[in-house]
């Protein structure tokens, strides 16, 4: 690959390591009662709590509309928190819960 150094390279084939075992492991792109969506949205908050919705998208690379499921979702099984930016009212930060932080653990044992 034409332009990648040995540090992007490792984090490269890290990556797909970890997509593969991932695959691997739950066939079925889920893990316990969370869909693939889901676990990479969780794997970001809890990577970066406190973070905007519109950071966790620019990270993920999601459209910020697609992400409106599968956050609802991870609030309703109470792994994630919104709460509104004091400092901007029109921003929305999220925070993992400790279920959020337990289950990302599980998630990531189970595919070391």
């Amino acid at each position: 690959m034409a332009g990648v150094n040995k540090a992007q390279r490792a984090l490269l084939d890290e990556a797909v390591a970890v997509a593969g075992r991932s695959r691997e492991l739950f066939p079925y792109g889920g893990f316990e009662d969370l869909d693939g969506s889901e676990i990479q949205i969780l794997l970001c908050v809890v990577g970066s709590p406190g973070d905007s919705v519109l950071a966790i998208s620019k990270k993920l690379r999601f459209e910020q509309p697609t992400m409106s499921r599968p956050l609802s979702k991870l609030v309703d099984k109470h792994l994630i928190e919104v709460a509104v930016d004091p400092n901007d009212g029109r921003r929305k930060l999220i925070k993992p819960t400790r279920s959020g932080v337990k289950i990302t653990e599980r998630y990531l044992k189970s595919v070391a």
